[in-house]
């Protein structure tokens, strides 16, 4: 009896010896799959950042393009004081006013100003009406908003049904109303 609870004893003791290591194996996979996930996830951080700057730094030369056609459109359509001569107005007031606002100077010039101040959040006075053109957007934006919110909740309540129609019966009759034929299906008939 003695010998026998000795053997016991001794094969619970190598059990948990088997165990501790079985253990400390499994914590050091884990240490080590963690390590792994952690060192993953800052390379796709790190990717990630460099990926944005990357995209940060080609939307610089693509603004100050667009903003250069955009100037180049608007200086070449003429000046926007032709639209205020009139019978009553004369060569020499429309001269004085052109100085005032810089529109005599090169176009390149008159770019980078208006540039500047675009930047610093100036965007000018209206001509027609004599308001800052900003508390004109600003009086605007409130329905502009509304006008856009309200489209895209009409469109997303027409065609998330129309989209889960599609999926559930695809290629019924119903679901031909919804969607238009791929280039695929008309290569079938």
């Amino acid at each position: 009896l003695h010998t026998a609870y000795r053997r016991q004893r001794q094969m619970c003791i190598r059990d948990r010896f088997y165990l501790t290591q079985l253990s400390s194996k499994l914590i050091v996979m884990a240490c080590t799959r963690i390590t792994d996930l952690v060192l993953e996830y800052n390379s796709y951080l790190l990717r990630m950042k460099k990926y944005i700057i990357k995209r940060l730094l080609i939307a610089i030369p693509t603004l100050i393009g667009i903003t250069l056609i955009d100037y180049a459109i608007m200086c070449f359509a003429g000046s926007p004081l032709e639209m205020l001569q009139g019978a009553r107005i004369s060569q020499e007031a429309v001269a004085a006013k052109e100085a005032a606002l810089g529109l005599d100077k090169p176009f390149y010039v008159q770019y980078f100003i208006w540039l500047g101040q675009v930047l610093k959040g100036n965007l000018g006075v209206s001509i027609k009406t004599y308001q800052p053109v900003s508390q004109m957007i600003m009086e605007r934006l409130g329905p502009t908003l509304l006008l856009m919110g309200v489209s895209l909740a009409v469109s997303l309540l027409i065609s998330i049904p129309a989209g889960i129609y599609s999926a559930v019966r695809q290629y019924s009759k119903g679901c031909l109303l919804y969607t238009s034929p791929s280039p695929r299906d008309r290569q079938k008939s």
